[in-house]
């Protein structure tokens, strides 16, 4: 790759790094190219040359990560051999998309508090492919007398919600605790991360016959 190359490459990655970063302490409405911009160490024109304006950004950096993830997930659990595995395999999927992007549950809890009001469609679109995953895996274990029938969507919203929620509300369960000092209140790891162990037995006990 040549050095231009690799410069322009560096560029993206520090200004979509950085818009995660804003995106996630100000929300789409809040958050302002020209701190991006600074945060990034770029131009603000380099970012409307490279990828576009605020709502370019905003879905280029959601899409790279529900892309990601849609792809990941396909692959684990086409690995996977019977309908447990695949539902194991579909949670830790999951579960390593917020390990790697730990700013992406405050993202989440301010679009759907807005009702979704700034969504990419080209995110919606990586969703529906991770929920058309879902789905076959309850259909399969279904049609194989594993599981119980539910809709895809709540055992979708069951895993995610659990993940999204322990992360965004781990600052004040930390405030709680350093008040009551009671650890109960801090079940997941250091990093923010749900007790992965505890979110597949209970999702298996919900959905097993």
């Amino acid at each position: 790759m040549k050095a231009q190359e690799l410069k322009k490459q560096s560029s993206v990655e520090r200004i979509l790094s950085a818009a995660l970063e804003i995106f996630a302490d100000s929300g789409f409405e809040g958050a302002r190219i020209d701190e991006i911009a600074a945060r990034a160490a770029v131009n603000k024109a380099m970012i409307y040359y490279h990828i576009g304006d605020k709502r370019a950004l905003y879905a280029r950096v959601l899409h790279d990560v529900f892309s990601d993830t849609a792809t990941r997930l396909t692959q684990r659990v086409a690995r996977a051999q019977t309908p447990v595995k695949k539902l194991k395999a579909y949670i830790r999927s999951m579960a390593a998309t917020f390990e790697q992007h730990p700013l992406l549950p405050p993202i989440l809890m301010r679009e759907f508090a807005s009702g979704g009001r700034n969504f990419p469609e080209t995110v919606a679109e990586d969703m529906l492919r991770i929920l058309d995953t879902v789905s076959s895996i309850v259909k399969q274990g279904h049609k194989k007398k594993v599981f119980i029938h539910v809709h895809p969507l709540v055992l979708h919203l069951m895993v995610v919600g659990t993940m999204t929620y322990i992360r965004s509300t781990r600052p004040v369960r930390q405030r709680l605790v350093d008040i009551a000092e009671k650890e109960v209140l801090l079940p997941e790891s250091e990093d923010g991360s749900a007790p992965l162990a505890d979110v597949e037995k209970l999702v298996l006990r919900a959905i097993k016959r």
